[in-house]
């Protein structure tokens, strides 16, 4: 049968295979140790890395946001402007409007007070049937230079 096992002492090859397990182990153990403080310390410099790229990016998204709010409101400036200006085009054309059209009233009424009274038309034409064929045309005229006005383009 087989012979029984050889009992560990100070010079037995166990016990030397022992020593040499034990040192290996120690060195293994030391080995992992190190590379657990370098694999915290690359964490940990990793974790500041990532910490300050967060804070640039926040920094970076202020600027931004203070870059868009200034854009904003010089669009919001310019936009009123436009405003104020439109309107004021829009206020001087009606005026101008106004004072054509007054301007074509006033001519209207001048040629009207030439005409006689009694159902006579100037020049010697003399048909008093054709009186309010004569005011309608009048009538129609002004009609058609009022719309000539409004629907002109502005000088």
């Amino acid at each position: 049968s087989a012979p029984p096992p050889e009992p560990i002492t100070a010079g037995s090859k166990a016990a030397a295979a022992r020593a040499r397990n034990e040192a290996r182990h120690e060195v293994w153990k030391q080995a992992w140790t190190a590379a657990d403080r370098k694999a915290q310390d690359v964490i940990a410099k990793l974790n500041k890395a990532s910490e300050g790229y967060a804070e640039a990016l926040r920094d970076q998204l202020d600027r931004l946001a203070e870059a868009r709010a200034a854009a904003d409101e010089i669009l919001r400036a310019h936009d009123e402007e436009r405003r104020a200006a439109l309107g004021a085009l829009h206020e001087r054309r009606s005026v101008d409007i106004a004072q054509r059209i007054e301007a074509s009233l006033l001519r209207q009424k001048a040629g009207e007070r030439l005409m006689p009274s009694g159902g006579e038309t100037p020049r010697g034409s003399g048909d008093p049937l054709k009186r309010d064929l004569r005011a309608h045309q009048l009538e129609e005229g002004f009609h058609r230079l009022a719309t000539s006005i409004l629907e002109g383009s502005p000088r």
